[in-house]
């Protein structure tokens, strides 16, 4: 893809004028400017994150001559679902609706599924106003945790596992996220639980940011939800640990208790494509976010 948009410069004490924006294809060559973005608005992204996302996403950037200006990307997850997310617009080109054009290019390659993503306050109005509506609440936790004790139910995965992961992500999220789940094993550690010899939960760590994020983590219950992260935890004592959960999982107060304190929130928001039906999950659920970007 590329396309070209005029845009009109009308900010305060400016001149008016027409700026071309030249629109295309996310690919690795643009990766290191748009690390440069993500530190323009405080993100704790490195490289290697972006890298993540990129390569399971449909990502489009904005350039400005040869300076990229904006960057989106809509993350597929089957037919039916996707995410909306890396939503950033570099400060000096605000205010003139590339922001908007931006996420509409990305509906647009999402087709008939429904989108969600995680907004700020911020960037509410926004993405309402491309017709997403707030679901839900996320809390991130961030911090060194306490000395803790590894549970004695808990264990690393093994190699044959992966099929297991892959089936009880899809059965807490309603979604195929196989190409997620399949990246995440050559990043990520697996923390499962098993009942008769089967996986019946597990929680991935892996490194993001600043140090360590846990996610995701599914579970039938909260018990072996806080089994899974106290064990990671334990294995990992000394080092910066992040965890984004939904606040409807009841997390928060017991996670500032492991040493990771209440740093930030965000909006849960979905945009319907096509109604179609879908089977609700009824044994398992999602605990933990992969990321805010992922879900």
């Amino acid at each position: 893809m590329r396309v070209t948009l005029n845009l009109e410069d009308t900010g305060r004490n400016r001149i008016m004028t027409n700026q071309a924006i030249i629109l295309e294809k996310m690919t690795p060559k643009h990766l290191d400017r748009a690390l440069e973005l993500s530190r323009q608005v405080q993100w704790p992204h490195r490289r290697e994150d972006w890298e993540l996302v990129q390569s399971i996403s449909k990502g489009i950037v904005a350039l400005e001559e040869d300076r990229l200006v904006a960057t989106v990307m809509m993350t597929p997850y089957g037919d039916h679902a996707a995410t909306i997310n890396m939503v950033i617009v570099d400060a000096a080109m605000r205010g003139r609706g590339l922001g908007r054009k931006m996420l509409e290019e990305a509906l647009a390659e999402a087709g008939e599924r429904t989108c969600y993503l995680v907004a700020t306050q911020e960037g509410l109005s926004l993405y309402e106003k491309v017709g997403f509506a707030a679901t839900g609440e996320t809390v991130q936790h961030q911090g060194e945790p306490l000395p803790i004790e590894a549970p004695g139910d808990v264990t690393w995965s093994e190699s044959g596992d992966h099929a297991y992961l892959v089936a009880l992500d899809r059965a807490a999220n309603g979604h195929d996220r196989s190409a997620l789940t399949e990246i995440l094993r050559e990043r990520a550690k697996f923390a499962v639980i098993r009942d008769d010899g089967t996986i019946q939960a597990f929680a991935a760590i892996r490194s993001f940011g600043r140090g360590l994020v846990i996610g995701p983590v599914v579970a039938r219950n909260d018990s072996e939800a806080k089994a899974l992260i106290d064990f990671l935890l334990a294995h990992h004592q000394g080092r910066f640990v992040r965890i984004d959960t939904d606040v409807s999982t009841d997390l928060a107060g017991w996670l500032t208790g492991r040493g990771l304190d209440h740093s930030g929130r965000g909006i849960r928001m979905r945009r319907s494509g096509v109604r179609r039906t879908e089977g609700k999950p009824m044994y398992h659920r999602s605990y933990a976010l992969v990321s805010q970007a992922l879900g």
